[in-house]
């Protein structure tokens, strides 16, 4: 990654660094206001960023609309790993211990 040192410079005086596998770009706005929208990608700091439908920062899943669906989409999909996973165990555990498991 190739960073303008002016720019490398500003970065590493207020102790920031860009990391450009984890860099995402979203538009947030309204439906019709994202519909006006054309621009997919945009460089920063010479790297190349597409455009994320949505986004997960500090564990909470964050969509174009905020509307929290795709949160509320990831937050199910891994409660019900959980428990696909205490399924095989569940037969050989008393009643009591599965529903703590639970």
């Amino acid at each position: 990654m190739q960073v303008h040192p002016q720019r490398k410079s500003w970065l590493s005086v207020n102790r920031l660094r860009l990391n450009a596998s984890k860099t995402q770009l979203m538009w947030l706005g309204s439906t019709q206001l994202l519909d006006s929208i054309t621009c997919t990608d945009i460089s920063v700091l010479g790297t190349h960023v597409v455009v994320s439908e949505s986004s997960r920062d500090l564990r909470v899943v964050i969509d174009l609309e905020l509307s929290l669906a795709a949160h509320v989409t990831a937050i199910c999909r891994a409660a019900y790993n959980q428990l696909r996973q205490l399924r095989p165990v569940a037969f050989s555990l008393s009643v009591h211990a599965t529903k703590a498991l639970v």
